[in-house]
């Protein structure tokens, strides 16, 4: 079917040859008289690099199992009450299983892990200032590393299951916007800890950018012991293995914790409330999802103890759009390295003078299908040697991902993965004509800038979850010229 296709295009590329001219907009004197319509079929074995959804993994996840929270607070309220918390990991390990495995209903099995767990979280919700966070971590560490009881993703789990019992019990919803009157600044540890402790599952405080930074605190303590004693010959930093990511989901934004494994960078773990996905042979970073057009990524600051924003990367959606829109010059200068071609598409474009009118469609390499509409329109000023260019795009991107989702969230049966996104963009730049520079040199400035609004639409339905959902949410950015 596909080389039926190719042939086709091959052939209509050739009768359009005489009127077809690059997509790239030229510049130039004649540049405004221009009267084109052009019909493209781009066609690709997809590079097996893109092809990620069967590199995910769905290690654990706890939003359908919460059995253990309940029992987390039964161990806390057993510790307090008996005024253990400053007794030694072991003695009060040893407290616990005499008290718990001799009530068959307390615990589903003999399960020291879960003790341990419990045992662990009543040491960390307890701790009344950030600065307290290392030592109740190294409460833990101290027993679990000599014995060898965990590896590295059952401290993971820890965290997830911690995440988990924040989103179920004390998800503050009035902080969900950066708009909101009490969105305010990323709470510390201890402020959320407070919530934990309280036996009060109306007490709030914080959402998923405060409780990822919560989990990416913990594992730099865990991670930084955990590593130092395993592997003593190796000088790991985990501050270098640890990332939030951010982007617009289909009705907000959302903040996922990324760990990579430092003996094995290509093996990432994110950690996204109770779930834990394992993602292999993964090239740079990859959030494996495809909302908007770009997601964000944050790390910590151990000088200044905040996580900051480090990097943009842009969306296989993204990609689309932006290839719709900037010449290859203007998306390398505002965007960096071009990620390559992830996807199949045909196109037709009709552009008279300075406007053109573009629609694509496609399938991109996790046979997600998408069709995107653009209008665009660019000015242009040559005459001085300042040179100026303006730029404005209107966009709207229809794409289907039920595989994605169904990867992501097994046991649902997504039938319907529909969404829209829509898309205004304005562009400037200037540029000096070229200097000459010594004897074959010549200088040349320039500057770029990119001004993205985003509306986001999407439906989706789960059949054997009577479960369908009509979202929307929004995102925007400026981008400049990357030296």
């Amino acid at each position: 079917m596909y080389t039926k296709i190719v042939i086709l295009a091959w052939i209509l590329m050739l009768c359009q040859s005489a009127r077809a001219q690059s997509f790239a907009y030229p510049m130039g004197k004649d540049s405004s008289q221009m009267d084109v319509t052009r019909l493209q079929f781009f066609y690709q074995q997809t590079p097996d690099i893109y092809r990620t959804l069967d590199r995910y993994h769905l290690v654990s996840d706890l939003s359908n199992d919460k059995y253990l929270i309940p029992y987390n607070w039964k161990i806390q309220e057993a510790l307090e009450t008996k005024d253990r918390l400053n007794l030694p990991f072991a003695a009060n390990m040893d407290y616990l299983q005499k008290l718990f495995y001799c009530n068959p209903n307390d615990l589903k099995k003999r399960d020291d892990k879960s003790l341990i767990l419990g045992l662990w979280r009543t040491k960390l919700v307890n701790i009344q200032r950030d600065e307290d966070l290392a030592a109740a971590v190294k409460y833990g560490m101290d027993y679990l590393l000599p014995e060898q009881k965990f590896n590295w993703t059952d401290y993971l789990y820890f965290v997830t299951l911690l995440m988990e019992e924040h989103y179920d019990y004390h998800y503050d919803h009035q902080r969900v916007k950066p708009s909101m009157p009490s969105a305010g600044d990323v709470l510390g540890v201890a402020d959320i800890f407070k919530t934990f402790r309280a036996f009060d599952t109306t007490s709030v405080a914080g959402v998923c950018r405060d409780i990822h930074d919560t989990g990416l605190r913990l594992l730099l303590e865990m991670g930084n012991a955990y590593f130092k004693y395993q592997y003593p010959d190796k000088s790991i930093q985990m501050d270098d293995y640890l990332y939030l990511v951010s982007w617009v989901t289909q009705s907000s934004h959302h903040v996922t914790l990324i760990a990579q494994n430092p003996l094995q960078p290509q093996q990432q773990f994110e950690l996204d409330w109770g779930r834990l996905i394992q993602k292999e042979n993964i090239r740079g970073y990859d959030h494996g999802r495809n909302y908007g057009n770009v997601y964000r990524v944050w790390q910590y600051d151990k000088n200044t103890d905040w996580i900051r924003p480090i990097d943009f990367k842009k969306t296989s959606l993204g990609n689309v759009l932006d290839q719709r829109f900037y010449e290859a010059e203007e998306k390398t200068r505002l965007s960096g390295i071009d990620p390559g071609e992830s996807y199949t598409y045909a196109s037709f474009t009709r552009r008279k003078n300075n406007a053109a009118i573009d629609l694509a469609t496609g399938k991109m390499a996790n046979d997600q299908t998408f069709t995107v509409l653009t209008f665009f329109k660019r000015w242009q000023n040559n005459r001085h040697f300042l040179q100026t260019s303006t730029a404005f795009a209107l966009q709207a991107l229809q794409y289907n991902d039920v595989n994605k989702k169904n990867v992501f969230f097994p046991g649902y049966d997504f039938t319907t993965s529909q969404a829209t996104l829509v898309m205004p963009r304005l562009m400037a730049g200037i540029q000096t004509r070229p200097i000459r520079f010594l004897a074959k040199s010549k200088l040349s400035f320039f500057g770029l800038a990119s001004l993205e609004g985003l509306v986001n639409a999407q439906h989706f339905i789960s059949e054997n979850q009577n479960y369908a959902e009509f979202t929307t949410s929004g995102d925007g950015g400026v981008y400049c010229t990357r030296v």
